[in-house]
């Protein structure tokens, strides 16, 4: 069985244009040449499955595309689309895992909407789309193109190596109800937290969401004094100097408040009821966020599986080292 996964790639500006496409994982490569489509997708089977207004997309945004072979599987009219529909679903987790490597490198607001796929086996030829219903904004709640030279997505691929090789659940499959949340690892809900935070608007659930990531990555504790806590351990971790690190823990408590008046479903204090401020803070986490990530699974990758017991001595150490 042959297929052919093709998926446009929402406000994500390439530095250069790439003739056969730059190599991401696998087989799929990130592109945004005409030829490559012309020559390798778009054939006169794709253009009248697909339709016009698909294949413009594809024209006018970069997109990434993999060719790929399973041997030894017939494409049947019986099994056509269970086994177009897990080329799907996998092809947009690994894209997914992708974004997520982007914005490591900065916060952006790159998304796919669909991943279609193109099936076919001799004369028989099959076609499935799926699409992913959240839309992805940036720290601010919005979406912008923003601009990613070679040398970042190189490091977003490596990014994303790493997030794979961690990474336990699929949080892009739409069955939760068959998730139990106990048996998730500390960065399944971590990454969880940040895929929802990433597709929400509404400022303060934003940080709600980035607060729950801080909380589930920072400490494996139940404490009740959670605020000090997380602001402590995360300007230790991120902070360079005293002044950072009071700046930090500043941020820290700022961000609790507006998340305690939220989800308590009261306005928040007079200290936070402008726009800007609210602003300022969701930047500030974002920032604080993909920080912790990258030290985490660069510097202390091993330490992401200890227990709970463990987990908390280890921070212990480096709060009072």
């Amino acid at each position: 069985m042959n297929f052919t996964i093709v998926s446009s790639i929402y406000k994500l500006k390439l530095q250069y244009q790439k003739a056969k496409g730059k190599r991401i994982f696998d087989n799929y490569r990130l592109s945004n040449s005409s030829d490559v489509l012309l020559s390798e997708i778009v054939n006169p089977n794709f253009y009248e499955t697909f339709g016009k207004i698909k294949v413009d997309v594809l024209f006018q945004k970069p997109y990434l595309y993999a060719h790929k072979n399973i041997p030894g599987i017939e494409l049947t009219f019986e099994n056509a689309f269970d086994s177009a529909s897990s080329i799907a679903h996998d092809a947009l987790e690994n894209i997914k895992l992708f974004t997520l490597g982007l914005w490591l490198i900065k916060d952006n607001s790159v998304d796919i909407a669909e991943v279609d796929i193109y099936c076919y086996d001799g004369d028989f030829k099959y076609s499935i789309n799926r699409h992913d219903m959240r839309v992805v904004t940036d720290a601010s709640g919005i979406q912008e193109d923003v601009e990613f030279s070679d040398d970042e997505i190189e490091q977003a691929i490596n990014y994303a190596d790493k997030i794979k090789s961690f990474k336990g659940v699929d949080f892009n499959d739409t069955n939760y109800n068959e998730i139990h949340y106990n048996e998730l690892s500390r960065f399944d809900r971590a990454l969880g937290f940040i895929k929802h935070a990433r597709a929400e608007t509404l400022l303060p659930l934003k940080i709600a969401f980035y607060v729950q990531f801080l909380e589930s990555i920072i400490t494996a504790s139940k404490s009740t004094e959670l605020t000090h806590r997380i602001g402590e351990r995360l300007a230790r971790l991120l902070g360079k100097d005293f002044e950072e690190r009071k700046e930090i823990y500043s941020q820290i408590k700022r961000a609790y408040a507006v998340r305690s008046s939220f989800v308590h479903g009261q306005q928040l204090d007079r200290s936070y009821r402008t726009k800007e401020v609210v602003l300022d803070i969701s930047l500030k986490l974002d920032n604080y966020i993909r920080q912790v990530m990258i030290i985490m699974l660069t510097e202390h990758a091993e330490k992401l599986s200890l227990k709970d017991e463990e987990y908390e001595n280890w921070f212990q150490e480096i709060v009072l080292s």
